[in-house]
């Protein structure tokens, strides 16, 4: 089994985070916190670190939709 490095992770995940907050249109930060909960989330039962990347950003994804979607209906 092949471990990615610690610096390869990183940026893995500061690409998944600035492609997503690009694409939803929300500030960074923003996605960052989300990001960063739901990567702790997972880690904690992570057996393949590899896949943490799409996964987090997956469940992010799918929370900032919900998000439009509340911020659209309460208009």
């Amino acid at each position: 089994m092949t471990h990615s490095a610690p610096t390869d992770m990183a940026a893995n995940h500061r690409t998944a985070i600035q492609s997503l907050a690009e694409r939803s249109h929300a500030p960074f930060e923003q996605v960052e916190r989300m990001y960063r909960n739901e990567l702790a989330q997972l880690e904690s039962d992570a057996r393949l670190t590899q896949y943490l990347p799409l996964l987090t950003s997956r469940r992010v994804r799918r929370l900032l939709r919900q998000l439009r979607v509340r911020g659209s209906t309460s208009m």
